[in-house]
Order: structure tokens, then sequence, then C-alpha cells
């Protein structure tokens, strides 16, 4: 079932840069052969293209996006189905594929009112306490892909900081999603990895809409940025949309995996529709750490989680308490939206602990709890995430003192 309410994502905050906002007529990806770099002779021959069919200003919009060494696309505006097919033609031995951008929602979260971190530090039941390794993410980039984040909350306690803007809203998360997500992965007082560092992009604005290009813009500032600053990293993805039809994969889908032959763990929501997560983009890509909800009541699977093969572990997403944006307070909301954060979390603590994301991911899955998720499963792994290891101890609720 769908949830009633406000539609969000998960970021993070470092010096804003000011990027142009999203053009609001449509955009392709042009994506080309891995064989190939977007050259001069690249651009012309596009160009040429686009002037045939009296887009004579195109190359005012024309944007290069590279993830790695083995993503090259080109975003430009939508020369029309006559247009499409005239760059496949001319472009045919570089071209891989001409998509036009798709809308992507941040997953809907409801309003509600039980900390997640309870049940991530206990084999089972709650106690009220969240026990957890003292390295708490100290070293790691997390990197939130969302509605943008309050990095003035006191939860982040200054390790926060807005990226970049690509929705030309502005930093403010204006819908509230982000902020709480990235305290669900690493708020001082809400989050699992204390110490990391909280690096947020904003690609859905006040609504929660965005698109597949700005999703693909963001990816490809996570690879900048990982190049940079040169620190293990964990992307949250709490967003996505319809896998497009038939078997081929987006350029979207193929830029994350991309990212993940950088280092970089990606963690996704599996969606809230109670569906097959294998039909949802981001969360059928094997690459990525598909998260499904529970309730830590009950320990059973949340009823609008998405389900299947392709979860790998599930987490808290029921009445998750964590930072409400533009405040200084707190909120409680319920999605997957939630439950993934967790598991970006745990990440950061594993790879703060010296592991690389494959070593990270491997320990995420050892040492979950294995059926401990009670109910019908429908296909879905029973492993509910597990950080385990741990040696400081916090009252839920209470913030920790950093060291």
């Amino acid at each position: 079932m769908r949830l009633p309410a406000v539609l969000s994502v998960l970021l993070f905050l470092l010096p804003t840069l000011a990027l142009a906002a999203p053009a609001p007529s449509p955009q392709v990806i042009i994506e080309l052969d891995g064989a190939h770099d977007i050259d001069d002779l690249v651009i012309r021959d596009l160009l040429d293209v686009y002037i045939r069919n009296g887009l004579t200003n195109a190359a005012d919009r024309l944007q290069r996006v590279r993830i790695g060494t083995t993503f090259r696309a080109v975003t430009l505006p939508d020369p029309g189905v006559k247009g499409r097919e005239e760059v496949k033609t001319v472009m045919k031995d570089r071209v891989r594929r001409v998509e036009v951008e798709r809308e992507w929602r941040l997953f809907g979260v409801q309003e509600g009112a039980v900390s997640g971190l309870d049940r991530l530090d206990a084999r089972q039941g709650l106690d009220g306490k969240f026990t957890f390794p003292d390295v708490a993410g100290q070293g790691v980039d997390v990197f939130v892909i969302d509605s943008g984040c309050d990095a003035n909350h006191p939860d982040f306690s200054n390790r926060a900081s807005v990226l970049v803007d690509l929705t030309g809203e502005g930093a403010n998360d204006l819908n509230g999603h982000g902020t709480h997500v990235a305290s669900t992965a690493a708020g001082a007082t809400y989050g699992v990895a204390k110490k990391a560092n909280i690096l947020c992009i904003k690609v859905f604005d006040q609504s929660g809409r965005g698109s597949s290009v700005n999703v693909l813009r963001a990816l490809e500032e996570v690879s900048k940025q990982v190049a940079e600053r040169k620190r293990p990293a964990v992307v949250n993805m709490s967003l996505g949309g319809p896998r497009a039809p038939g078997d081929g994969e987006t350029s979207t889908e193929r830029a994350v995996k991309a990212l993940t032959d950088l280092g970089v763990a990606v963690v996704v929501a599996a969606g809230n529709e109670s569906q097959d997560a294998c039909q949802v983009s981001p969360a059928f890509i094997p690459e990525v750490i598909t998260v499904a909800a529970i309730d830590p009541t009950s320990d059973t699977i949340a009823s609008f989680s998405n389900f299947g093969s392709c979860v790998d572990v599930m987490a808290s997403g029921v009445n998750i308490e964590a930072a409400a944006a533009n405040s200084r307070g707190t909120r409680k909301l319920s999605g997957t939206s939630m439950s993934s954060p967790h598991v970006a979390g745990v990440m950061a603590v594993f790879m703060s602990q010296g592991m690389n994301h494959v070593a990270a991911e491997r320990q995420l899955i050892a040492t979950a709890t294995q059926d401990a998720v009670k109910g019908e499963l429908r296909g879905s792994p029973n492993r509910l995430a597990f950080i385990g290891g741990a040696s400081g101890t916090a009252k839920l609720g209470e913030p920790v003192r950093m060291a």
C-alpha cells in the first residue's frame, strides 16, 4: 500500500556550490560506448544533429558526465523522436544509449511515533539502549542523495554540509526527508555512524520530485568528491522509480555500478509499494545494498515495504525518530527511506574499522541476525542488520559526547 504522506530522500552538506537549476524542458542522457571519451569530435557531431533539428542553442545546456573510467555521458535538451533517432544513426559506433530523463521521487514516508537503533545492536528484543563501536564511522564520508539537509541541526554536531543543490531551490531542505535520513545514518543522538562526515547532495525539491538526470549528476559529484577527499565513502539513496521496461539497464543504473567500481558502498531503499523490489530502480541493481523495512516492536516486515530476492538485508523502518529540518527538534517517520540509512550507517562503521566496501558488505551479511523476522517474507532473505562488536553505549534519545 502507499503511505499517506510527505515525500522525500537523503543528503548531506559541505560548502554549497551553485549549479544551474534543471531546465523545465525535458532532457536526454546520451551515454557513450565505454571505449569513447567526450572529446571535441563527439561534441561537434552531436551539436550538428541538434542544429539540423533547429536547436541552435543546445550547446548552452550541454553537460558532460564522467564517473570513474567506465562511464561517459552527455546531457542535452530532448531533440524529439526524430532527433534522438538521428543521434543514434550518426553516432552509432560511439553511443550506447539515448534515453529521455524520467521522473524519480523520494519514497513516501508516514508521520508516526521507537528508535531503530535499539533493534540494530540486539539479537532479539529492545532494551532502550544502543551499543556501538567507538570508531563510530570516523574518517568515513556518508553521502546523502536526497532533498538536502539542515546542516545546522544540533544532531549533526558540525559534521554536515550541503555539497550542491541541483534543484534551483537553494541549499535548504524544504522537504525534510533528507535531514531525517542523514540524522538516521550519522546523527550524534539519533544516528548509527556518530562520527562520520555527512555530505548532502540535493536532487529533490520541496514536493519530493526530481529526475534521473539530476540523480546522474549527483552520482558524478560523489565520484569527484571521492577522488579529491580520498576517504572511504558510503552513499545512501532513499529514492527511486519503476524499473525501465525490458531487460536493458538505463544509463543512471550503469552510473551507479560505475560508482561501486570506485570502491563506494551504495545503500538504497527497497521502496514502499508492497511489491517485488526487483521491479524498482535502483533497488534491483545487484551491486547496491537494498534494504527492506521491519517494525522493530514486532519483528515483522512493515506492511508498506517492498520485498523479494533483490532485498539484501532488513532494518527498522517504522516510527523512526530523527532530526526535523529547520528546527532543533525531531520527528518520527516510517518507510524504507528510514531503514536504508540505518544500514548506510552500519556500513560506515564497518569501513571506519579498515574494511573496504566489499569486505564491509560481507561483514554486513555475515553478522546479520538470521531468522529474526517473523511472518510472511515473500521471498526476502531473513536477515536483520546487526552492528555487533560494540564498545560504547548510549541511552536512546540522549546525545553522545564525541571524543
